[in-house]
């Protein structure tokens, strides 16, 4: 997107000084990430300061600059320098101009668990049709929004898809107001960042601004119909409603399945539709229908867009699959993990016939109740019957518990993942044994991913 010097003069409160630059079409808060011409958004974070690396962005070709504190330097002669009050509402002010310069549809995906999934999966039932941008990765938040409206639009696309994430109260609608949705979809309400939100209510509370937001400005919505929390709080929203039971227009059941495949047959308007996918668990079932119900409100047939589905694969620690040696197979789900999206991708696992083994480590952001939800985790867990639950983290002993609750047989839990990583090396492993691998990001849950792929040769 192309803002011009003028327009941020014009319309984001400041003063100026240096050599004034026509436009600009790439911002950055990473130095590292300047190129010749690109705009530096100087950040005061809590651990880097973007001001000490101003020098950087200018001699990597920065040509504009956004301070909040003084900064006196020789290099400013040649740069166009713009003094504000806070550098990330400058940010967020630039996302606006950029939005303001998109006159289609922009598509807000929210939810506990699938955001990211689900986004790639609209995306590519649109792109077939459309001419369209998506966030990339799970970047969701008050500071790579701006920057993707920046950066990776230029005003003429027919949709954006982009990923909505909250962690605290107030974030939904910074968002808001930044990205101006016009279509909204929530996923479901669960145990998340309970830190700063409390509990469900809380979570359920923010995430719905950006329904309430949409529908204020006669958007279009679409809604979970199977989750008790959207039931009650939608009070009969006019929305497309998706469910595996019988609370949506469009509805799905999953006719069989295995640990890496499963036979979906999907519903709509009393005609009915079955495929298989290469993947399994109900947690992307959800997912599909989302995005089914999404192609549904941009005028593509649905049975154009299973098709599309089928050509669907996860990304890296979002499910993956790998066959290894002995015919070992590891499920790759280590990207993050909270209970709803844990207990979801147990799914796949009630009708396990292989020796299965299941590592799991914390789940984080949970708050006060985070013993008692891993302990509930360890429970579900124990219902699909694995042959070993290893467990990793500062919550491990309570995931071990609640597992025995529930007559899980063999089981060991690890404070320390050195000690976890040392007894993976040396696990006696059968053949054709699945072994599950989840836990939130700052676990580093890819690491047995590596040890394993090692010793069984991939």
């Amino acid at each position: 997107m192309i803002i011009k010097t003028d327009e941020i003069i014009n319309n984001i409160a400041g003063s100026w000084k240096g050599k004034r630059v026509n436009d600009f079409t790439h911002f950055s808060v990473d130095s590292r990430n300047i190129k010749s011409g690109s705009f530096f958004i100087a950040l005061e974070g809590q651990k880097v300061d973007g001001h000490d690396f101003i020098s950087d962005a200018i001699q990597r070709g920065a040509k504009g600059i956004a301070i909040q504190k003084p900064y006196n330097n020789n290099f400013f002669k040649d740069t166009f320098v713009y003094k504000v009050e806070s550098t990330k509402n400058f940010l967020l002010s630039a996302g606006e101009l950029a939005r303001k310069k998109f006159q289609n549809k922009i598509i807000g995906i929210t939810g506990s668990a699938g955001k990211t999934t689900t986004k790639e999966m609209i995306s590519l039932i649109l792109a077939k049709k459309f001419n369209i941008a998506a966030t990339k990765g799970n970047a969701n938040t008050e500071i790579s929004i701006p920057l993707f409206l920046l950066n990776d639009t230029n005003g003429d696309e027919d949709y954006l898809v982009v990923e909505m994430g909250i962690q605290k109260r107030g974030d939904m609608d910074t968002l808001n107001k930044v990205l101006q949705p016009n279509i909204a979809l929530l996923l479901n309400i669960g145990d998340s960042h309970l830190e700063f939100l409390k509990n469900r209510e809380g979570v359920a509370q923010e995430k719905f601004k950006l329904i309430q937001f949409v529908k204020e400005n006669n958007g279009k919505i679409i809604l979970n119909g199977d989750d008790p929390l959207i039931q009650r709080l939608s009070n009969k929203t006019d929305a497309l409603y998706f469910s595996t039971k019988r609370n949506g227009e469009v509805r799905g059941n999953i006719i069989e399945s295995t640990e890496q495949y499963m036979k979906i047959k999907f519903c709509y308007k009393n005609k009915c539709y079955v495929d298989e996918f290469p993947f399994s668990g109900i947690h992307f079932l959800y997912d599909m229908l989302a995005s089914l119900s999404l192609g549904i409100i941009a005028g593509i047939p649905i049975n154009k867009s299973i098709a599309v589905l089928k050509t669907f694969t996860p990304a890296k620690g979002r499910g993956t699959s790998m066959l290894l040696s002995r015919g070992i197979t590891i499920i790759d789900e280590t990207y993050n993990s909270n209970p709803v999206s844990l207990v979801a991708n147990l799914s796949r696992f009630t009708k396990h016939k292989a020796p299965l083994i299941i590592v799991v480590g914390d789940m984080l952001e949970l708050g006060k109740n985070a013993k008692l939800l891993h302990k509930k985790t360890g429970e579900s867990i124990a219902r699909v019957k694995p042959k070993l639950l290893i467990s990793i983290g500062k919550y491990a002993e309570d995931i071990l518990s609640g597992a025995k609750l529930n007559g899980i047989e063999q089981g060991i839990a690890f404070t320390c993942m050195e000690k976890a990583r040392t007894f993976i090396k040396e696990l006696k492993i059968c053949q054709n044994s699945v072994i599950f691998i989840k836990g939130s990001r700052d676990m580093k849950m890819e690491e047995i991913v590596e040890i394993l792929k090692k010793r069984f040769g991939k």
